[in-house]
């Protein structure tokens, strides 16, 4: 769903980079990827579960990295990109979105 909306208003999709697990480790199982893809994971999601829905839009196609001396921040050079992230907690009666801020509202809650 994220990869045709963003390919619906001209933006690409990350595809090196992906939403991740939350628990006792910062970035850990499942991978979640906010493109089509054959090696998507096949985790059932269970109550008690997080993970994060983060991708990362592109205006150009083709991205090329450039990490920084801190070891953790990446750039992509001459491709305005951008990124939002929200924690999702898997619930017995659905999900809870953990991270919405007072008033805001997600595109993909009106897309059939």
């Amino acid at each position: 769903m994220i990869e045709e909306y963003a390919h619906g208003h001209g933006y690409t999709v990350n595809v090196e980079f992906g939403g991740h697990g939350i628990g006792q480790e910062l970035h850990m199982s499942p991978l979640v990827h906010h493109n089509r893809t054959p090696s998507a994971c096949t985790a059932e999601m269970r109550p008690g579960m997080a993970f994060t829905i983060e991708p990362i839009l592109h205006i150009k196609p083709s991205v090329q990295y450039v990490q920084f001396e801190d070891g953790w921040t990446m750039q992509a050079p001459g491709n305005p990109s951008c990124q939002w992230e929200h924690i999702v907690l898997i619930t017995e009666s659905g999900h809870e979105i953990l991270t919405m801020r007072e008033g805001e509202t997600l595109p993909f809650q009106t897309l059939n």
